[in-house]
């Protein structure tokens, strides 16, 4: 019994965790929004290139017209939602300047 409430505690403890890490939903939009931006050149890149190199490896690929198209957009469609995903969550976004930690108490006087 005691390791069902364990792994339940944790669960919950992990998606409170993305949820907070989210922030308010207009600040995930803006942030996903970004993300795009800063996803799709990176993805497209990346899916050009896997697809030209499977064509390199089975050159017969290279006669079918539909198998460029359709591995792009299949390759990236996963690139770009795992790269937004992550970005999301701000693990790419770079993160904002440390504020200065607040002056110390004043000294009290016994």
């Amino acid at each position: 019994m005691a390791a069902k409430t364990a792994v339940a505690v944790a669960a919950a403890a992990c998606a409170a965790l993305v949820l907070l890490s989210m922030g308010p939903a207009p600040v995930v939009a803006d942030i996903q929004d970004d993300c795009r931006v800063i996803c799709r050149p990176k993805c497209d890149d990346f899916t050009t290139g896997v697809c030209n190199t499977v064509i390199d490896i089975a050159p017969v690929l290279r006669n079918l017209d539909f198998f460029f198209t359709t591995c792009k957009v299949r390759v990236s469609a996963q690139c770009t939602n795992l790269c937004i995903n992550i970005c999301s969550l701000n693990t790419l976004t770079p993160a904002p300047p440390a504020s200065p930690p607040p002056p110390p108490p004043p000294c009290k006087s016994y």
